[in-house]
């Protein structure tokens, strides 16, 4: 031991480790001071100076990437101490790869390496063969306390019970340790995911279970956009208590049903416009020309901006002659009426002649629900086959459900069909969806529709031409030179 104090005393560290300080108390737990005080009474008896103390509270010995126990092997890499102290060999790792990794690094530097109570010198070859043995010894017993987690867990999981310090928003612990729905919150959480399934923002709704005066599991009466989307991205509200690789399925009461939940997962990915809706954006043209009307406003002498469709007058092929414009809000509500009128039985005719697949899946997935179920509360297979056995059958009735329901989203989103209920009238569905799925059902409808120059009832300057029933010859982004002409 070559590093010394200015008095000339042999000088170490000592490192503390505690994985868990709150609540813990008897034989099986030594305290931050105790281990202090081991270290400190073998430092006075062998004339050693501790020159610094390094203490990990609330850190696991199974990894050895801990903050002060990166900083005492630093310090020993510099030269700056002679080695580490321990009270306890398992206070320095419990993991023995990781704990002999230090070891070489501490060998390498010249420094030494001491276990209070264990009393072994890990200089002499003896005391390196009861050095790892002890090591051993540790990992073996964090690879116990695993394992018995690992039991707790799952047969917790199979009981119903969420594994969690905070109960999710919507829910209460039961008697059982169960979930129950809140009596007052359950309502809120199930229309978040209806709307959020249906296009709405995180900020919306932000906006909304703020309204609501809905409590998050931390107390907070404030909602987030990163806390929504957490909340909305979490299988608890489809009845599912999770643990790791475990899953009960039917735990608890469900708040949403599956396909709507799907469906609220895959809303983030459809980018709402920027500034003010643009319903008929790529759809209505300038009768004068036969361009595309651009969205914009004008402001009126109130000092309101009024939404308009209007032609700028001028292309690549040349100046147009009929410039035409119109209100949105005349325009777009009149073509929504179109569209129900004379579109909106076929689309709700073609989502049932189409989705033939999707009944078969939705009838095969309620029966491997049932099948799951019945499986698992049925405590004569656990008896008859053992509990190995009748995990796997577990895993695999499971497996099969996933996969029906994942076949089940791939087909519905195949098929266009928005939210959870398919046989929801077009009309009622209508405003809970967001303006990218209203427009793609309105280019499903329609080719185009033209705008006359002039004034007038809105029906009388609009001419609408159905799918399949438009100009071939448009203006487009691949057509930009199309001559300048006005509609027959």
């Amino acid at each position: 031991m070559h590093r010394t104090s200015r008095l000339g005393k042999p000088m170490m560290d000592g490192y503390i480790r505690v994985s868990r300080v709150a609540g813990r108390a008897g034989d099986s737990f030594i305290s931050p001071d105790v281990q202090r005080e081991q270290i400190a009474a073998w430092a006075k008896l062998r004339g050693v100076t501790i020159a610094a103390w390094h203490e990990d509270l609330d850190q696991s010995g199974g990894s050895i990437d801990r903050p002060a126990f990166r900083a005492a092997l630093e310090r020993v890499d510099r030269g700056e101490t002679g080695g580490l102290v321990v009270a306890k060999i398992d206070r320095f790792a419990r993991s023995l790869s990781g704990a002999l990794e230090a070891i070489h690094r501490l060998e390498a530097s010249g420094a030494e390496f001491v276990s209070v109570a264990d009393g072994i010198d890990p200089s002499t070859p003896a005391g390196k063969m009861l050095h790892r043995l002890l090591l051993v010894l540790a990992e073996f017993e964090l690879d116990r306390v695993r394992e018995n987690w690992r039991v707790a867990r799952e047969r917790a999981v199979a009981r119903g019970v969420h594994i969690a310090s905070r109960v999710p928003t919507g829910y209460v612990r039961g008697a059982s340790r169960r979930l129950e729905p809140h009596p007052q919150f359950r309502t809120v959480i199930t229309e978040v995911f209806r709307r959020r399934a249906g296009g709405a923002s995180w900020h919306e709704l932000c906006g909304y279970l703020n309204d609501s005066g809905v409590i998050g599991p931390w107390g907070e009466n404030r909602w987030l956009p990163e806390t929504v989307q957490q909340l909305i991205q979490n299988r608890v509200y489809l009845g599912e208590a999770r643990s790791g690789d475990f899953v009960n399925r039917s735990a608890h009461e469900p708040l949403i049903d599956r396909l709507t939940w799907e469906a609220s997962q895959r809303a983030p990915r459809r980018q709402p416009p920027r500034g003010d809706p643009a319903l008929l954006a790529g759809l209505v043209r300038c009768a004068g020309c036969r361009y595309l009307l651009r969205p914009t406003s004008m402001k009126e002498r109130s000092g309101k901006r009024r939404r308009m469709y209007r032609c700028f007058g001028r292309s690549s092929a040349g100046p147009c002659n009929a410039m035409a414009y119109i209100s949105a809000s005349l325009i777009e509500a009149h073509i929504e009426q179109v569209f129900f009128e004379h579109a909106g039985s076929l689309v709700a005719r073609g989502a049932v002649d189409t989705s033939s697949d999707v009944a078969d899946l939705e009838r095969r997935a309620e029966e491997a629900e049932a099948e799951l179920s019945a499986y698992r509360d049925n405590e004569r297979i656990v008896g008859a086959l053992g509990p190995e056995r009748f995990v796997e059958g577990l895993h695999a009735r499971s497996r099969t459900l996933d996969d029906l329901h994942a076949k089940l989203a791939t087909e519905r989103d195949r098929l266009g069909i928005v939210g959870a209920e398919s046989h929801v009238p077009l009309r009622e569905l209508w405003p809970t969806l967001a303006v990218v799925e209203r427009q793609r059902l309105l280019r499903a409808a329609f080719d185009a529709v033209f705008v006359r120059r002039g004034r007038g009832p809105v029906e009388g300057r609009l001419v609408v031409f159905p799918r399949g029933a438009g100009p071939r010859d448009l203006p487009s982004h691949q057509n930009r030179g199309a001559p300048i002409r006005p509609l027959n």
